[in-house]
């Protein structure tokens, strides 16, 4: 096969997949009530329902009155606030985080 004819197949691949992505983008019909984002199966939206909009918070901090949805969630809150942990420091203004996430979108500081 020749660059050209292996190109052309790329082409028509593409072509393809964004057929595909618009038929898998007219078909979401399951939408969340609460914030209406789409889904394309009723379970992924219960399962974002039930997940993300879920006022049960069955994890309780024995050091402080705050109570978490996820494990992940408490033990993030008792490193953090009751012992003090910050893994991720800026270089150039020293500032601490708890999460990389929020490291990596603090506002860039030149000193």
């Amino acid at each position: 096969m020749d660059k050209s004819e292996k190109k052309s197949k790329e082409v028509v691949s593409a072509d393809n997949l964004n057929e595909q992505n618009t038929a898998i983008s007219d078909d979401k019909r399951y939408v969340c009530d609460t914030c209406e984002e789409t889904f394309t199966q009723e379970s992924s939206m219960i399962n974002h329902r039930d997940t993300i909009h879920s006022d049960q918070k069955d994890f309780a901090c024995d050091k402080c009155e705050k109570k978490f949805e996820f494990q992940s969630h408490l033990n993030r809150h008792q490193i953090s606030v009751h012992n003090g942990r910050k893994d991720f420091a800026c270089e150039r203004c020293e500032k601490k985080f708890v999460k990389k996430n929020e490291f990596a979108y603090a506002p860039k500081i030149s000193t």
